[in-house]
């Protein structure tokens, strides 16, 4: 049996290396893809499309002057923690 993914190596907090098993970034479904977005940690992989990273979703908020909206990009903590901050949308 063949499994996508890779082994990554990490540090602990106190600088210990440890190895950890990462699964592809799974593909959003169709239908939700005008208001999701990938995140990565720098442009070049996010032109490139690597597989690593992480995803979001787009939220529009009304304002409280007439016409205006708030659009907020909504992720995962430990994916900004960890040095993911390039956004790529469709």
């Amino acid at each position: 049996m063949i499994t996508q993914g890779r082994w990554v190596t990490k540090r602990s907090h106190h600088g210990y290396s440890y190895r950890v098993w990462e699964k592809p970034m799974p593909r959003i479904p169709l239908e939700v893809l005008d208001c999701s977005f990938y995140v990565y940690r720098s442009v070049i992989d996010a032109n490139e499309g690597k597989q690593t990273g992480g995803c979001g979703f787009l939220v529009q908020v009304p304002s409280v002057h007439p016409g205006w909206t708030h659009l907020y990009a909504v992720t995962n903590k430990h994916l900004i923690d960890d040095g993911f901050t390039a956004l790529r949308l469709n």
